[in-house]
Formats: structure tokens, C-alpha cells, sequence
């Protein structure tokens, strides 16, 4: 698995691969692939901050209006082990019930907040959630097929290898103290966990411990 240089122009605000402003936490992320359409995005919305561990209660995931389907209402299942609430690990195993590639979510120690979410079904599916964690740290979780070519995987310092939830993957020093764990291209999907403000023994672990939902 190769990193190369990141795609280019993908600071938006509501880059899924960059910054998520909603929810908004002043804490800025490492720009990423090219955004997919804004106003097509459906997102879960925090409420007040709770810890993840538990977390805040989002409303479910809305249909998307893109393609006109949603991921379907889904027992938990395999996504118990998922920092959050039952709606934070529904969130997780309803996609995992309709796409192809593998879906993981993160395990969090206590001090972790939900921040934001969102998903798109149509072109085969990505998903892109965030965490709030002690003194200011950020996780950002991208996964799918927003990035499934190599040539937009974000470009850096490759720090040696690493794990993403079992998965072999790369860590990666984006700068500024930010890292990120890359895993893929496979099974036609990326799987890519963004630091911020974390030290990098505790974000190679976070990453190691994600778990696996589905399929």
C-alpha cells in the first residue's frame, strides 16, 4: 500500500476528508480527498457533549437524497463494542448492512466526545465520523469509496506501519504534529483515521483497537 502526495483543492469546510465543521469544534484537521456535494450530505447532528463512552444522542442517520435510499433500520449487532449510544453504533451497523467493504468504528477510552457524522450510499458508500477527546484532541474516521484510488490518500512522512483495526495499514505524519493511519485501496474502499493533537502512541493504539462491524 503506497501514500502519495493528497489530492488537491480539499480544504472545504465540509471536506469529510479535512476539517468537519458540524458540531463545530474550533480544532482544524489535515485537508484531505476531494469533498463530495455538500447539500446531498446527510449528517447526525451533537447534542449537548456527553462523553462517548457514552456519548451524545444524535438523531438516526436521514435518507439520502442522492439516491433516494438509506441504510435500513438494523439491530446492533456486531457494532456493540462502538464508543457512542445505541443511535451512534446504529449509525455504524446500518451501513455496514449495504455495502460492500469492510466497515470499522473506534473504541474509546472514557473522555471522548461525538462530534459529527454523516454518510452517502450512492457510488458505493463512504462514511465519515468525528470524536472530541481530551484537551483538545480530534479522531476523524473516513471510510469507503470517497478515496479509493491511491493517488487521493494523504500525503506525508510515512512513519512505518501500523493497524487499523487489524488491518494492515500505514501511519503516516501529515505535519504539524497531525497523523494519520491508512489503510487500502481494497476491496474497492480506503480506510483512513486522522489525528489531531494526540500523542502518537495513543493514536496507534485507538487505531489497532478499532472495531470491526460488517459486512
Amino acid at each position: 500500500m503506497l501514500v502519495v502526495a493528497g489530492c488537491a483543492g480539499s480544504s472545504d469546510a465540509t471536506d469529510p476528508r479535512g476539517e468537519n465543521t458540524a458540531g463545530a469544534d474550533p480544532t482544524q484537521v489535515a485537508s484531505g480527498p476531494a469533498e463530495p456535494t455538500e447539500s446531498s450530505e446527510p449528517t447526525l447532528t451533537p447534542a449537548t457533549p456527553e462523553p462517548a463512552t457514552p456519548a451524545p444522542e444524535p438523531s438516526p442517520p436521514p435518507s439520502d437524497p442522492t439516491d433516494g435510499s438509506a441504510p435500513p433500520s438494523t439491530d446492533i449487532g456486531a457494532a456493540a463494542a462502538c464508543a457512542g449510544t445505541d443511535d451512534n453504533r446504529e449509525f455504524f451497523a446500518s451501513i455496514a448492512a449495504v455495502v460492500a467493504w469492510t466497515v470499522y468504528c473506534p473504541v474509546l477510552p472514557s473522555g471522548w466526545f461525538f462530534d459529527s457524522g454523516q454518510y452517502r450510499l450512492a457510488g458505493g458508500g463512504w462514511l465519515e465520523i468525528a470524536y472530541r477527546g481530551p484537551d483538545g484532541a480530534r479522531l476523524v474516521l473516513l471510510e469507503g469509496t470517497a478515496c479509493a484510488d491511491v493517488s487521493c490518500l494523504p500525503g506525508g512522512e510515512d512513519l512505518g506501519e501500523a493497524s487499523l483495526g487489524g488491518r494492515e495499514a500505514r501511519l503516516v505524519g501529515l505535519g504539524g504534529g497531525d497523523l494519520a493511519i491508512v489503510a487500502g485501496p481494497a476491496e474497492g474502499a480506503t480506510w483512513v483515521a486522522r489525528a489531531d493533537g494526540q500523542e502518537r502512541d495513543a493514536f496507534v493504539a485507538i487505531a489497532a483497537d478499532f472495531a470491526i462491524v460488517g459486512p
